[in-house]
């Protein structure tokens, strides 16, 4: 699935590997976050082990937050329109995104003509490798990994750029994939979805290179040398192993607490052989999933042919261990104490609602919009509105992109209710501000259709506010 293994190893023989600029510490960071991501963990392989699938739960609930209230601006005008009708369908795959950046640490949103429109490719961490980088971790030069599996055989494409002073150069090469090693580079017209491709081109004219990328904004704790961005919980992997391995012994303690009985050898009549699918199995007269039978070895011991032992179970204690653990992963992935909670009838990690108060995951969200989902959109619409140029796709014309988010997800809304009315009742707000607010209207709907009539107004605001 990725090429982490070439990186590491450095053993395919094509020298590609040669300048990319990610450590073997980071590349196998990065490997085994996407492994945990994708339920596919190095603990996994261990025993009959029970997944939590915390990174899954964890980046769904980040990446749900920060993009929730996202909204992205081309500006006026004809090709402004017509940026905004390409960027429209990537819109709706930014909550994806943004969990597969916080998954890998990164995301490539790269543009690509089809037809006479734009679409876009979401590029995880190991399908790209930068080669260069430059003035504030901005990638320069480095190339991105296509793969294609047919009945012919499997297939890679590496796609190399490199811009500088305004000129974006770009190689693209096909190679046989055979396990860790590449063969020799075969002609791009050997596979029929690469065919159109030209081998080389040259852009001039551009600001950068024609993708914008979605970076986790916080500090690299597995190589202090690297500019490179790491997963959101990449410092919790310890931890999140910890909670899979209690969760698993939780759930052993559970199914081993079954209710025990004691029998004599005597009291257990043997029944005639049956191979009937689901027929009671010899020596047992009865058939009870919930029970343990266990046989007395001296029955001239014991004063009662049948005895019942019900052991207890540490429920509790074990809950006690998995929400400590939690607390941790929570503290290392940059969460508010008691996002995550463990639902007491399934025993699933599930996040909580976020309410004004959880300072830390607003400033995570916050972080992840500013400097990385932000930026990353920026640059991806203009890229698009090159590639528009370039392929004479759109009307002329300048484009103002902008990306704006709202926080209304960590506002606790009664409190603000009661705050926004006792500004009405103080006569320092308007009531159709209020209701504008209130029912996500403008104003003039809201003196429409929600305002009550003018003599009714003072009474009805003080038994909102009452109620309230």
């Amino acid at each position: 699935m990725w090429l982490f293994d070439k990186l590491i190893h450095r053993g395919t023989g094509t020298g590609i590997w040669d300048d990319v600029q990610i450590s073997p510490v980071v590349a196998r960071s990065i490997q085994e976050c996407l492994n945990a991501f994708y339920y596919e963990p190095g603990w996994a392989k261990k025993g009959n082990m029970k997944l939590s699938g915390i990174p899954a739960v964890i980046t769904n609930y980040i990446s749900t937050l920060a993009t929730t209230e996202m909204e992205v601006n081309c500006g006026t005008g004809a090709r402004a329109d017509w940026i905004m009708d390409q960027v429209k369908p990537l819109l709706h795959n930014m909550q994806r995104a943004v969990q597969l950046a916080a998954a890998g640490g990164e995301l490539i949103i790269r543009p690509y003509v089809s037809g006479q429109a734009i679409q876009f490719d979401l590029v995880q961490a190991g399908r790209f490798f930068p080669t260069r980088i430059g003035d504030n971790d901005k990638v320069e030069a480095g190339f991105f990994c296509d793969y294609y599996d047919c009945s012919k055989g499997k297939f890679l494409r590496i796609e190399s750029f490199d811009y500088s002073n305004g000129v974006l150069s770009i190689i693209n090469k096909a190679y046989r994939n055979r396990g860790d090693v590449l063969s020799a580079e075969i002609p791009l017209t050997s596979v029929d979805k690469w065919a159109h491709l030209k081998p080389e081109f040259t852009v001039n004219n551009v600001s950068g290179p024609l993708f914008g990328a979605i970076r986790m904004p916080f500090a690299n704790t597995v190589d202090d040398t690297s500019p490179l961005p790491i997963s959101l919980y990449a410092n919790a992997l310890d931890n999140i192993k910890e909670f899979d391995t209690l969760y698993t012994e939780f759930l052993y303690e559970l199914h081993s607490g079954k209710r025990k009985r004691i029998v004599e050898r005597n009291a257990i009549v043997p029944r005639a052989r049956d191979k009937t699918p689901g027929a009671i199995p010899v020596g047992v007269t009865y058939k009870d999933m919930t029970t343990d039978t266990y046989l007395i070895i001296d029955p001239d011991e014991q004063s009662k042919p049948f005895d019942d032992y019900t052991p207890a179970i540490r429920s509790s204690d074990y809950l006690t261990g998995l929400k400590t653990v939690l607390a941790m992963v929570e503290n290392q992935c940059y969460l508010s104490p008691g996002t995550l909670a463990i639902d007491d009838r399934t025993g699933a990690v599930t996040a909580t609602q976020v309410i004004s108060d959880d300072r830390t995951t607003y400033n995570t969200c916050n972080a992840i919009q500013q400097q990385g989902i932000a930026e990353g959109m920026l640059d991806a619409i203009r890229a698009c509105d090159a590639m528009a140029e370039l392929h004479h796709l759109a009307p002329a014309g300048d484009i103002e992109p902008s990306v704006s988010f709202g926080d209304s997800v960590f506002e606790d809304t009664a409190q603000e209710f009661a705050r926004q009315m006792a500004m009405v009742q103080a006569g320092c707000l308007k009531p159709e501000k209020l209701l504008s607010w209130y029912f996500e209207v403008d104003e003039d709907t809201a003196i429409a259709e929600y305002m009550a009539t003018q003599q009714n107004n003072d009474e009805g605001f003080e038994n909102l506010l009452g109620g309230a």
